[in-house]
């Protein structure tokens, strides 16, 4: 542990809001051990932050891990630099009862500022079988990050065998692929065996299927992002004549 360093240890029941605020801090490095019951998950909201800005990581930087020791290969999200950083207000899940944020200085500012709240949320399982003719489909606890560690496959069907299903990807923010890798290795959205982990052009985020679709999803154990929101609707094509 840092000779500067401030430790907090939080614990939040389910219905209750735990707060976490800093206002200018004295010290070089402080944390925060968040904790929830065994069958539940964190829930991490961020709504001010001063002092950080994602650009920089030498000055300062901003970390939540998704275990109780900073681990690079746990870490969720990671906000850097000099300057404020204002709403919209981020939202991170852990994948299990537990997560650490931690906040890194190498000056003492006045205008360092952190204001952010954690609580229970049930955890939920992902994926399913449905037969609608429209709905909506999205990542997990969308439009809060969603988890590292997880994977999520759903079945679509529409109602009749003449129908087919047409869908449209509204939203999709999923960690990029590696440098040089020729497909989606760390995070990525299937539909009927081709990934996606970036915004596409319209033509691909809008598709017309067969009667049945497959769709995937998998985060890795690193970094996560705002995930995918997606509709879809039944359709044929003597309905559009």
């Amino acid at each position: 542990m840092l000779k500067s360093a401030v430790s907090f240890d939080l614990y939040a029941k389910p219905g209750n809001n735990r707060t976490l605020t800093l206002m200018n801090p004295k010290k070089s490095f402080y944390q925060w051990r968040l904790r929830v019951p065994s069958n539940y998950v964190v829930r991490l909201v961020v709504t001010t932050l001063h002092g950080v800005a994602p650009e920089n990581c030498a000055s300062h930087h901003l970390s939540a891990y998704d275990f109780l020791l900073p681990l690079q290969n746990k870490i969720i999200a990671r906000w850097c630099g000099s300057g404020a950083w204002s709403p919209p207000v981020i939202r991170l899940t852990s994948s299990k009862n537990v997560m650490l944020l931690t906040f890194s200085l190498d000056k003492r500012k006045e205008r360092n500022i952190l204001k952010a709240h954690f609580q229970a949320i049930p955890k939920v399982m992902c994926g399913g079988h449905y037969i609608s003719w429209n709905g909506t489909l999205s990542s997990p606890y969308y439009p809060s990050y969603y988890p590292p560690n997880i994977d999520c496959s759903w079945i679509i069907r529409a109602p009749l065998p003449a129908y087919k299903l047409s869908l449209k990807i509204l939203v999709i923010q999923i960690q990029e692929k590696s440098p040089g890798s020729s497909k989606c290795d760390k995070d990525w959205l299937e539909i009927e065996g081709v990934r996606y982990c970036k915004d596409n052009s319209e033509d691909i985020r809008n598709k017309e299927y067969g009667y049945s679709v497959a769709i995937n999803f998998h985060s890795d154990e690193l970094v996560t992002h705002k995930g995918f929101y997606i509709e879809y609707k039944a359709f044929s094509h003597t309905d559009r004549k």
